[in-house]
């Protein structure tokens, strides 16, 4: 921090701090430097006798810092660091589970988590508890499921030890939701991952077989099925119930990157065997099928060197109810609702196709090419970076209502939509626009943070060199 920000004087002069922020007072909370040195100029007549001794320290050419508690750090001071400690601000893993949020944040000594829940409104905490490990703590992942109660936090060792060596062991820790309560503990295979699902049970991904498997406990499984690698390479997914069968969908930012917001699901599953319908078609080489979901049917289009057609097929049996042949129709289903989009010499041509015969509804010629389409409060919003602009349209006309400014690919909010770019020092600028008017709310600059994404309406700060994350409240 420069000396001109320093808010401790004496004498008139400068003393010789070079960082200065609050330490959060809850898990998540990001840092705003440039606010922090503002409210901290406001408390300079303030400095209390505590202060003065952390002043004499650094003056000394020591630096002070309060011990990690075990309770959340409370509000404070740090001073004479030349970057803030890696636990600040910084919450290792966050999920959502019914009403609640929880967050996982690893401690300065790499041997506990502590686990936080909290209500989505309001952020009322409902519990705290530590989970401890007997050996240092690299990574952390969480997966909650309010059906059974349960949130499991998986405590990964650092990868520093040679394959194959008899401590290259990772350990799940099962928690109850309503209490926090340590229910069971067991080793975990490096090799597998958590997949969040919403039917009440455990399944996870063996990256070495490329197995689904359904758990009946941490320990057993009750069916396994292989699926294809490109299913979750670079993906993060999840299983979601949808007409009776489970869906294994992408994450949703990597919905949003590769799929332009469709609702997109990579194959179906049988819920009680794992197996896969035989009416799920299997492409043929140098192709695949891209599937949407839809309440009642579901869309597919070839992706690849096969011909292009768009299908409409019910969930119960796979029977073919409509089809397309349309070259380069791609569609999409957003909220439930049925679109399509083709290039043009102009741009891109949006439609809004009746789900129950394929029928044109309306269409509109947007300039530009057409990235990514959401669903928002304020209608369909149509993003096209290359105009710099995005469109937010009526879903019943498509009408055009407004025409916004793009400063990177936005993510909704009530009434609103934030923007992220970065700063000329690499840190995230966050901006946050009227979805009516394009009018700018706020702009603010996160330090150490790079990227932002969204887990249901909550945006997470991301810090991908520290592997850290930090909710942002309010969304």
């Amino acid at each position: 921090m420069n000396s001109e920000l320093s808010p401790f004087q004496r004498g008139g002069q400068d003393l010789p701090v070079t960082f200065v922020a609050p330490v959060p007072s809850r898990a998540g909370d990001a840092i705003d430097l440039d606010a922090a040195v503002d409210r901290s100029r406001g408390r300079r007549r303030g400095i209390t006798a505590a202060v003065a001794v952390l002043v004499l320290a650094v003056l000394a050419g020591q630096w002070v810092l309060r011990p990690p508690q075990a309770d959340w750090l409370e509000a404070g001071l740090v001073v004479g660091l030349e970057q803030p400690p890696p636990a600040m601000a910084s919450v290792h893993a966050f999920g959502r589970v019914g009403g609640m949020e929880l967050t996982a944040r690893v401690s300065l000594g790499g041997r506990t988590v502590q686990v936080r829940s909290v209500t989505n409104e309001g952020r009322t905490t409902l519990w705290e508890r530590e989970v401890g490990a007997d050996r240092p703590i690299g990574a952390v992942s969480l997966v909650g499921n309010a059906a059974d109660r349960r949130a499991l936090l998986v405590l990964s060792t650092p990868r520093t030890l040679a394959p194959g060596a008899e401590d290259e062991r990772d350990v799940v820790v099962a928690l109850n939701l309503d209490d926090g309560r340590e229910l069971s503990r067991r080793d975990w295979d490096p090799a597998h991952r958590l997949v969040p699902s919403d039917d009440g049970r455990i399944y996870r991904l063996d990256t070495g077989t490329s197995e689904i498997q359904a758990m009946q406990d941490i320990n057993s499984v009750s069916w396994r099925t292989t699926i294809d690698p490109y299913m979750w390479l670079g993906h993060a997914p999840e299983l979601r119930r949808h007409g009776g069968w489970l869906l294994l969908v992408p994450e949703d930012e990597g919905r949003r990157a590769t799929m332009r917001g469709g609702d997109v699901f990579l194959t179906a599953l049988d819920p009680a065997t794992g197996a896969i319908p035989g009416w799920l078609a299997v492409a043929g080489p140098g192709e695949r099928f891209q599937r949407q979901a839809l309440e009642d049917l579901f869309v597919e289009h070839s992706v690849g060197a096969g011909e292009r057609v768009v299908r409409a097929r019910r969930w119960s049996d796979g029977a073919v109810r409509w089809q397309r042949f349309d070259a380069g129709l791609i569609p999409l289903a957003v909220d439930g609702k049925l679109y399509a989009t083709s290039s043009t010499l102009e741009g891109t041509r949006l439609m809004r196709l009746d789900p129950a015969d394929g029928g044109l509804l309306w269409e509109r010629e947007l300039e530009g090419t057409m990235t990514l389409l959401l669903g928002g409060d304020e209608g369909l919003v149509a993003v096209t970076p290359d105009r710099w602009a995005i469109t937010v349209l009526d879903e019943d006309s498509g009408e055009v209502r407004a025409e916004l400014p793009y400063e990177g690919a936005p993510h909704l909010g009530t009434g609103s939509y934030f923007s992220a770019g970065l700063s000329p020092a690499g840190d995230l600028v966050l901006s946050r626009r009227g979805l009516g008017d394009g009018a700018l709310e706020w702009r603010e600059t996160y330090r150490g943070f790079r990227a932002v994404t969204q887990v249901g309406p909550r945006l997470l700060l991301v810090a991908p060199e520290e592997q850290r994350l930090s909710p942002l409240y309010p969304p």
